[in-house]
């Protein structure tokens, strides 16, 4: 009895001081379910103890033949980290830039909340949490249907403003067809690992590519220098306008003339874009360098005819690339990945030791 009892009152006084200066989380899901996940921690904590005690008194430390042991140890405190860290988990993707993406699901196929979900444009720095983060690129393979998405992170000192902390995590998603013809997302997460904590990263929503045509037209406008272009969601100013050919400026070896366009573009919820279409002329032949402002979903080109110059506009959804991701951050987790570490070696151990007897 006594054998049991010490482990037992270990376990008891471990649960209590993980509960009170743990902070399990648990409250929104009510008292009862709470009361279960505290039994739950004292039976892991106490599967913990009890099997550390019996290797070191019942096999006198000697780990060879302590497999089970070991393993079930392992169990447990694996056990332990979940219950903790899922408590204490946090969202950092916390929507603050008003754009909101409808009808989101969590990876279990639940209604998600927008609010929880952060969406990137494209080459667009998006502040999260403590990071700023942006949607650098995405990839594919022709053997392989999903996407993989380059996603940056980069923490900066409050104070100072210099980068601290800067790495790339490469989400990766498909799009799957559902019933009545729907598509359905399946998405692969991916982790940025510190001593004390885990970041989570996953997509939630991305664009179908099917669905995704290019039916727009461009929009001409005759402009001077300091004129001020409209489109639907704010308006585009002529900074400057650089007129060249191959007789006044030797800087142009590869062609005859170019007509530059220095423009601003002014959105209405406030931020500005520089863009820089131009026109080049060789041989009599005409070539557009076509600019794209992707958050604006917008493209410009300037043109010529015999009254002169023209920018022409074009508003395509087909050209913005975005992805919406949810972000989790796990505290603590180490503590499970500690535990499927020991539960593996308690079973190679094992084997090891059957093996041996074996011959």
């Amino acid at each position: 009895m006594k054998k049991l009892l010490v482990p037992t009152a270990i376990a008891v006084v471990i649960t209590i001081l993980i509960i009170t200066f743990g902070k399990i989380n648990y409250t929104k899901y009510g008292v009862g379910f709470m009361g279960a996940i505290h039994l739950a921690i004292l039976a892991s904590t106490y599967a913990v103890v009890a099997n550390a005690m019996y290797i070191w008194s019942g096999t006198k430390g000697r780990l060879g033949q302590a497999g089970a042991s070991i393993t079930h140890l392992g169990f447990g405190l694996m056990l332990v980290g979940i219950l903790i860290s899922s408590s204490k988990k946090e969202v950092i993707s916390i929507n603050r830039t008003g754009i909101m993406i409808p009808g989101l699901k969590d990876p279990k196929g639940r209604d998600d909340s927008g609010m929880e979900n952060v969406t990137l444009i494209q080459g667009v720095p998006t502040p999260m949490g403590k990071y700023t983060v942006t949607y650098v690129a995405d990839s594919t393979h022709p053997r392989d249907e999903k996407q993989y998405f380059k996603v940056n992170y980069e923490r900066k000192d409050e104070i100072s403003g210099k980068v601290v902390e800067e790495f790339n995590l490469y989400p990766n998603a498909f799009l799957m067809k559902a019933e009545e013809g729907r598509s359905a997302l399946s998405a692969n997460p991916d982790s940025r690992h510190y001593w004390n904590k885990d970041i989570f990263t996953f997509v939630t929503s991305m664009p179908d590519p099917e669905s995704i045509k290019d039916t727009a037209t461009f929009r001409n406008h005759p402009i001077q220098q300091g004129d001020t272009v409209f489109y639907s969601n704010g308006y585009i100013v002529i900074d400057q306008l650089i007129v060249a050919n191959k007789e006044t400026n030797k800087d142009l070896p590869l062609v005859d003339s170019a007509w530059l366009a220095d423009v601003t573009v002014y959105s209405n919820e406030g931020m500005s874009y520089k863009a820089q279409p131009a026109l080049f002329s060789k041989d009599n032949r005409p070539m557009a360098k076509r600019d794209t402002v992707i958050s604006q979903s917008l493209v410009l080109e300037v043109n010529k005819d015999h009254q002169g110059l023209n920018i022409g506009v074009k508003e395509s959804n087909a050209i913005m690339k975005y992805i919406t991701l949810k972000a989790f951050q796990f505290p603590f987790i180490n503590i499970l990945w500690l535990g499927i570490i020991i539960m593996s070696s308690g079973f190679l151990i094992s084997m090891i030791h059957r093996f041996k007897k074996s011959m």
